[in-house]
């Protein structure tokens, strides 16, 4: 039997960039984005050597304040896509990155 991942609890199954994921940190429980994935992606998404995650709080601001691997750029769109005026606020992961492919 295969061990699971750390963050392969994503909200809807399946693991994909963007999605929000349920992480376990030295014990704690944190909210993170996915930003790229080992896995087979759909066309023009990149595949990366290891999963990368930024972890976020309850309003979608990001924890650090950079970010260092590479964000590919279809995740502009549906971050911007999942952003809510009043709610959670995932652009602001956008301002913190340093790369995009």
């Amino acid at each position: 039997m295969k061990k699971k991942d750390l963050c392969s609890e994503a909200a809807g199954g399946g693991e994909a960039s963007s999605d929000k994921v349920l992480v376990a940190i030295k014990g704690q429980k944190k909210q993170a984005i996915l930003t790229g994935c080992h896995q087979d992606q759909k066309p023009l998404m990149p595949k990366f050597d290891s999963n990368n995650i930024v972890l976020i709080d309850e309003n979608g601001s990001p924890l650090g304040t950079r970010i260092h691997v590479p964000i590919p750029t279809m995740l502009r769109k549906k971050l911007t896509d999942m952003s809510r005026p009043k709610g959670a606020d995932y652009t602001k992961i956008l301002s913190i990155a340093t790369r995009f492919i």
